[in-house]
């Protein structure tokens, strides 16, 4: 089939095309209006270790390799805060379920990303506030006791501190009109390739 005839094909279309896709836009809006609200807590824990006393007798590169060892133990506090152990202290601590079945669920609201070499945010999105800071919290503190436990047999001088006291909290609304237009662009994809592919089978 050539394009012009494929265009001519979806152009006869036009009307299914557009209704279709003006139904998956509407079905979507009373979707998007029924949605909760959630909210995103957002964190900073900085990792570092402390610089060697300065000596008289030998240079200590000015806390150079301190460094370089707190930004590559960044990666293992990250994998700690991503752990299913953490996880369901925090989940205890905020009087949730500790079942696999919940801790699955909830590891999917949790984030954690590295913003800059010994800087790490956590951030949790759940439908109520005072959970989804309560959680980050937890995750957070039992974090902390993990690593300092373990640290107790390897580098003591290694930290891990929460920059802020509380977490920051910030409202997630539905966003109807946003999701109505994209799913109205994906019901034009959708629903011409529909056409074009049903044109094409037909000849």
């Amino acid at each position: 089939m050539e394009l012009r005839q494929l265009l001519k094909k979806l152009w006869s279309a036009r009307l299914f095309i557009v209704m279709g896709s003006v139904i998956l836009t509407l079905a979507t809006y009373m979707i998007s209006l029924s949605l909760p609200v959630n909210y995103r807590s957002s964190l900073n824990l900085y990792v570092s270790r402390r610089i060697q006393e300065p000596s008289d007798k030998y240079y200590t590169f000015d806390g150079y390799y301190s460094q370089q060892a707190a930004e590559r133990y960044t990666q293992t506090v990250i994998g700690i805060l991503q752990s299913r152990e953490v996880l369901r202290g925090a989940a205890a601590s905020a009087s949730l379920p500790i079942d696999e079945v919940f801790l699955k669920q909830l590891s999917r609201s949790v984030r954690v990303r590295e913003d800059a070499p010994q800087l790490i945010s956590l951030m949790v999105t759940r439908p109520n506030r005072e959970q989804s800071a309560a959680l980050n919290l937890g995750l957070a503190n039992a974090a902390i006791g993990k690593l300092t436990t373990l640290n107790q047999t390897g580098d003591r001088d290694l930290t891990i501190e929460e920059v802020s006291a509380n977490p920051i909290v910030e409202v997630l609304p539905p966003m109807p009109l946003l999701n109505s237009l994209l799913a109205f662009i994906f019901g034009l994809v959708v629903f011409s390739l529909f056409t074009g592919l049903f044109s094409y089978l037909k000849e």
